[in-house]
């Protein structure tokens, strides 16, 4: 996540923008050790947070208030602009004996893989493609049944793809929760709006 403080800076705001900076790495910005929490709880990982205004008033506003209110502004921002999530795919190459094609190739059709290439050479047919890190193991488990114990499936990491399945996973959030403003603000400030 990248975070430009272009609004001007001089010694005695110099706090606030580094304490708004903080709120913005620390998860959106609740507390997250391993980085800013989105909408559904997953990290976000290609975001730019741009400061151009503050509303300082000195001297109602401390440091802290700006740390404080920091993850309302991303959270409310992220919900405009809208996520995706992401999940791990691993590109694989499974091989088989040819008798056996028509099972072997369901198996990651099955599994929301995408197949690029599905050839035969002599008794052998080979199909290869990515397919999500969650399904893996399911088709790894089915193999040998659907290949009568002659099939080899080889994969590796190859990188991330907008999640297609549904319903969309949603991760535990650590920390308290942007997104349900009135219980950030009574774990945050120990008080809800109004009061």
């Amino acid at each position: 996540m990248d975070d430009s403080c272009n609004a001007s800076c001089n010694a005695s705001r110099n706090g606030i923008h580094n304490e708004i900076c903080n709120g913005i790495r620390d998860g959106t910005c609740n507390g997250a050790a391993d980085g800013t929490q989105g909408i559904r709880g997953w990290e976000v990982l290609d975001c730019a947070v741009t400061l151009t205004r503050t509303g300082f008033a000195s001297p109602l506003s401390a440091a802290g208030d700006f740390r404080n209110v920091t993850p309302l502004v991303v959270g409310d921002a992220l919900k405009r602009a809208g996520t995706r999530v992401f999940e791990p795919t691993h590109r694989f190459e499974l091989e088989a004996p040819v008798t056996s094609v028509g099972a072997v190739s369901a198996l990651p059709a099955g599994a929301r893989a995408v197949p690029e290439e599905q050839s035969t050479r002599g008794d052998r047919c080979l199909v290869r493609g990515t397919i999500p890190a969650a399904e893996l193991h399911g088709v790894t488990r089915r193999l040998p049944e659907s290949s009568r114990g002659e099939g080899v499936l080889v994969s590796e990491f190859e990188g991330y793809r907008a999640f297609t399945g549904h319903p969309i996973p949603i991760r535990a959030r650590t920390g308290p929760d942007p997104y349900d403003r009135d219980r950030y603000m009574l774990h945050t400030l120990g008080r809800v709006r109004g009061s």
